[in-house]
């Protein structure tokens, strides 16, 4: 489940930031690893578990991969209305 949400967030803010100027689109880029590592000094502070942390585990993998397919989506329609 953390995966499916962390990887919508991730195609989410990864279409948005390949819409924006490249200020805005670098902004929200990095926004859902800064969230990430917000998240890994909470559950650093609260002392860490093995659950707690295979769950940001795959919260990263799924930010990577859905930063990755919303951007090759849009990059990929961009492409096909040029020819």
């Amino acid at each position: 489940m953390v995966l499916v949400l962390s990887a919508a967030a991730g195609i989410v803010f990864g279409v948005a930031s390949a819409r924006a100027s490249r200020g805005v689109g670098t902004l929200l880029a990095s926004a859902p690893f800064l969230a990430w590592f917000v998240a890994l000094a909470v559950v650093a502070a609260a002392g860490t578990t093995d659950s707690g942390m295979r769950a940001l585990g795959l919260a990263m993998l799924g930010i990577l991969l859905g930063l990755f397919a919303g951007q090759a989506l849009v990059r990929r329609r961009r492409r096909s209305r040029r020819r």
